[in-house]
C-alpha cells in the first residue's frame, strides 16, 4: 500500500471531512485498477467524481488523500 503514496484517483463514495468516516477511491496500483478505504483531513466532504491525490496511510489498508 505504500506505493499508492503520491497517486491520483477518482473518488468513488464520497469521503467525510476530518475523518469522521470512510469513503471510497478507484486508484491505478501496479498497472490495475483497485478501490481503496480513504479518508481526509480536509475540512470539507470530497464528493464523487472528485480528483484527489494519495498523501499518506491511515491504518493498514486506508489511504489518507486530498482533493486534486
Amino acid at each position: 500500500n505504500r506505493n499508492a503514496v503520491g497517486k491520483s484517483g477518482k473518488v468513488y463514495l464520497t469521503v467525510p471531512a476530518e475523518r469522521r468516516g470512510e469513503g471510497k477511491v478507484n486508484i491505478m496500483l501496479q498497472g490495475s485498477l483497485t478501490e481503496r478505504n480513504a479518508v481526509t483531513d480536509s475540512k470539507e466532504a470530497i464528493p464523487t467524481g472528485s480528483e484527489v491525490v494519495v498523501i499518506g496511510l491511515s491504518g493498514e489498508n486506508t489511504l489518507l488523500v486530498k482533493k486534486k
